[in-house]
């Protein structure tokens, strides 16, 4: 199955990408990013692993 973003979500990406940081520990939002960023990758985190625990669900 494959899984879709929403419209929301992809203004969600948009908005964290240029800031996501991959290193050693993971996956983070940049400490110097803007205001809101850090919320929109939790939400955008929340809302995507919903729609695997549907689609697992299935």
């Amino acid at each position: 199955m494959r899984l879709v973003e929403t419209e929301e979500m992809k203004k969600m990406r948009e908005k964290f990408k240029p800031y996501l940081i991959s290193d050693k520990d993971g996956r983070h939002v940049a400490e110097d990013a803007p205001e809101g960023v850090e919320e929109a990758y939790e939400e955008y985190k929340r809302l995507w692993n919903e729609m695997m625990d549907y689609a697992m669900s299935l």
